[in-house]
């Protein structure tokens, strides 16, 4: 992993995540998301100790949107995340009852997820604008 958590909380400054146990998921969701959008070119700069404060830094603010994107989307769903997946909302056995999930829970909740999609970019192209990290040429 390219950071841990001891640089997230006292580098970084970071207060979101409070579980030293939690912070790989988050972290590793985040590196994949800079890896990916600099095409990996993330990934040789921190194996090369190039721009490697501002790409974790970009994790670090990943890390935290995910977190909160989690929480958020967590809050809307029901106990049975899978049961809002395919678009029921609950189920009773007996006397069997069902209730679909309307269109705008799950609305809601695409929409929570683009949100913080664009979020997460923005914020993570703001950090690496001027590292030449988003560049789409060659070299």
């Amino acid at each position: 992993m390219w950071v841990e958590f001891a640089y997230y909380k006292d580098v970084f400054k970071g207060t979101l995540i409070t579980d030293e146990s939690i912070f790989p998921k988050y972290s590793q969701e985040a590196q994949d998301y800079v890896d990916y959008i600099t095409l990996g070119k993330a990934g040789v700069s921190i194996e090369n100790g190039l721009d490697t404060d501002k790409i974790k830094r970009s994790v670090c603010v990943a890390s935290e949107l995910y977190l909160e994107k989690e929480n958020k989307l967590n809050a809307i769903k029901t106990s049975d995340n899978e049961i809002v997946a395919r678009g029921l909302k609950s189920e009773t056995v007996k006397s069997h009852s069902v209730t679909y999930a309307s269109t705008s829970d799950l609305d809601t909740l695409s929409k929570i997820e683009t949100e913080y999609d664009k979020l997460i970019r923005t914020r993570v192209n703001k950090l690496l604008l001027f590292t030449g990290l988003l560049n789409r040429g060659i070299g």
